[in-house]
């Protein structure tokens, strides 16, 4: 057992409770909704990406810490299905009637499940592996390192979407999230 892993996943639980005190009372009818609001002055919807797109995105890097030491994360690999609706680059869609994506509760046990095996997981990787050149191809020019990559992935990358679920929060008129 190394210690960069223990110290990631001390780091890593700060960001990923403050996801849990954001998505804790949000209403599971207006969790995949888009907010309404002033656009260039005339009342319409605000494209921002709403909690169930933050969340079902989120819920599909888990895995990559499996696959960035070279092993299968098993039933953490996210299905194709999942992939298409919440890739990088995928578009949020406001989705009034629910026919576009899973639950709100489908989308939270999935997230929670990943990042709670994942946060096992990471305690326990050697420190030499966060050494080791990133396998992944798609990623490596950005983070040469394994290291850099479950940093990205387990600290900046959930904060950086929290802050959308956040400033979401208050479009709809919900109060900060308490901690």
């Amino acid at each position: 057992m190394g210690q960069i892993g223990e110290m990631l996943v001390v780091a890593s639980q700060r960001v990923l409770r403050y996801g849990e005190a954001l998505a804790k009372d949000i209403p599971a009818s207006q969790a995949a909704r888009k907010p309404v609001g002033l656009v260039n002055g005339k009342q319409g919807v605000i494209d921002t990406n709403h909690p169930t797109f933050v969340y079902g995105h989120l819920s599909l890097y888990a895995s990559r810490l499996w696959l960035l030491r070279g092993m299968d994360a098993g039933s953490l690999n996210p299905d194709p299905k999942w992939m298409d609706l919440f890739k990088a680059g995928a578009p949020c869609l406001d989705d009034p009637a629910g026919t576009i994506y899973p639950t709100w509760g489908e989308v939270i046990t999935r997230y929670r499940s990943g990042y709670e095996a994942a946060m096992k997981e990471l305690a326990s990787v050697p420190d030499e592996v966060f050494f080791r050149d990133n396998p992944v191809e798609a990623s490596r020019g950005v983070f040469p390192k394994v290291g850099m990559a479950l940093t990205f992935i387990f600290g900046s990358h959930p904060g950086m979407h929290f802050g959308q679920v956040s400033a979401w929060r208050r479009c709809v008129g919900m109060s900060a999230a308490a901690m």
